[in-house]
């Protein structure tokens, strides 16, 4: 399957967007940069103060649209 991840510029979770970029390549997933074609799109946030808030709520909701409609939107 193809993968989408996103960290969005959370170094706290950029060790976890590493390791899942790890495990997934491991078990023969391909890492795309193209949000619009993945099987699944992983966005890995750490929303925790107002402006950070609306910012994911933001994103989480274009790549509800943007996605494919079989695509699995996860987010962390």
């Amino acid at each position: 399957m193809d993968v989408f991840i996103l960290n969005d510029c959370c170094v706290r979770e950029d060790t976890l967007t590493q390791s899942l970029k790890e495990r997934l390549k491991a078990a023969n997933h391909t890492i795309t940069t193209n949000y619009k074609t993945a099987d699944i799109l992983a966005y890995t946030t750490c929303a925790g103060t107002g402006p950070a808030i609306d910012d994911c709520i933001r994103t989480s909701y274009y790549f509800s649209i943007a996605k494919k409609k079989e695509s699995i939107l996860i987010i962390t």
